[in-house]
């Protein structure tokens, strides 16, 4: 379907329907309609969305349902489908938008010289302490965007893009500051089967980084690495977060004219310690299929394509969704699985981990 010119704002929250009309409500009157991508888990939480919509006049507002998996990602392709419009506006419900971002919005894209732009994000603490900034491609011509489904990955424009004036940004709770465990744990079940990595691909990721190719391709020299093997605990931990967190994050801040916060780089090694520990509490056997799921998402070009996530599949997993499995991480997860047997013809067993306490429990932007 052609767009139509203006612009369309698109949302995506689970179980949050305070914060989800807050937000709704600062971005409604400058845009031509507000699509809304809502996971609840119970009919009743869909029907106080649309009677809160209702009640407070919001006819904008356009809701699209699905079943919740634990992340939002592999319904973006889907959300934007959604969208009615040439331009998106892709906000999130701990955001809010400056108020020149606001006014403003409407004539930076009738005046567009590109077919996207990077926002600034300030990430702030519950006080409203600014932490340091963030950039995301946050409005974008609905057409030229394509989402892989992965996690904390911007979409790829097709065409020419640009990073929006510093006057405009938005404000975010970030907190992860007050408790990292709380706001990115749930998350290291979901990237265990992303983000593992062979040396090999390793490599591959760092192809064209100058120093990190470098620092690479030394150390697998001078380790002796086999290339088809996954990263052990250890390299994760250095050679990993050395080449695509600290060199990344320099060269992306340095790619924004923006000098890197390192004080924000010392602060997050914690948690990318802890991510890599978790990685190593599954068995070997369940590492394997792990890391057979992550190349077969890569080659793919993400979720949605590995999944096969359109209009079509999504009703298929409402009918299927278990009503017991609220936070929907481990039917995310069962449906990797699923289609990791299919390709290879056989039945994996469950998902096991070291410590029994992982089960149940139910990366990455450069923030």
């Amino acid at each position: 379907m052609q767009a139509e010119k203006g612009l369309s704002t698109l949302i995506f929250s689970k179980d949050n329907i305070t914060e989800l009309i807050a937000t709704v409500e600062k971005v409604h009157d400058f845009s031509d309609e507000v699509v809304v991508v809502y996971s609840a888990t119970t009919k009743a939480g869909r029907e106080e969305l649309e009677h809160r919509i209702g009640e407070r006049g919001l006819n904008k507002v356009k809701v699209v349902h699905t079943p919740p998996i634990g992340h939002s990602e592999p319904y973006q392709m889907y959300g934007l489908s959604r969208c009615k419009y040439e331009w998106v506006f892709y906000i999130d419900t701990d955001e809010s938008p400056n108020e020149l971002l606001k006014s403003d919005i409407r004539s930076i894209i009738a005046s567009a010289p590109c077919d996207g732009f990077t926002v600034r994000k300030r990430e702030l603490d519950s006080n409203g302490k600014h932490y340091h900034d963030s950039y995301q491609m946050r409005l974008y011509r609905r057409d030229n965007a394509r989402y892989s489904g992965m996690l904390f990955e911007d979409p790829v424009i097709d065409g020419a893009t640009s990073v929006l004036g510093e006057v405009y940004f938005l404000d975010h709770h970030f907190d992860y500051f007050e408790s990292a465990d709380k706001s990115y744990k749930k998350n290291y079940p979901i990237y265990a089967y992303e983000g593992r990595l062979t040396y090999a691909d390793l490599l591959e990721s760092n192809k064209g980084r100058g120093p990190a190719e470098t620092l690479v391709r030394a150390f697998c020299k001078v380790r002796g690495a086999n290339p088809d093997d996954e990263l052990s605990l250890s390299d994760y931990r250095l050679l990993y977060h050395m080449t695509s967190y600290v060199l990344g994050n320099i060269q992306y801040h340095l790619r924004m004219g923006r000098l890197p916060n390192f004080g924000f780089l010392l602060h997050n090694i914690s948690y990318l310690r802890r991510e890599a520990d978790y990685f190593f509490t599954f068995s070997e056997e369940e590492r394997a299929v792990q890391l057979q799921v992550a190349k077969e998402l890569r080659n793919a070009g993400g979720v949605i394509n590995y999944l096969h996530i359109d209009e079509g599949k999504i009703a298929e997993l409402s009918e299927r969704f278990p009503a017991a499995n609220a936070d929907g991480v481990g039917f995310f997860i069962a449906l990797l699985r699923e289609r990791h047997s299919e390709l290879h013809s056989r039945v994996t067993t469950a998902p096991q981990t070291v410590h029994a306490v992982e089960k149940a429990q139910p990366t990455k932007s450069f923030i």
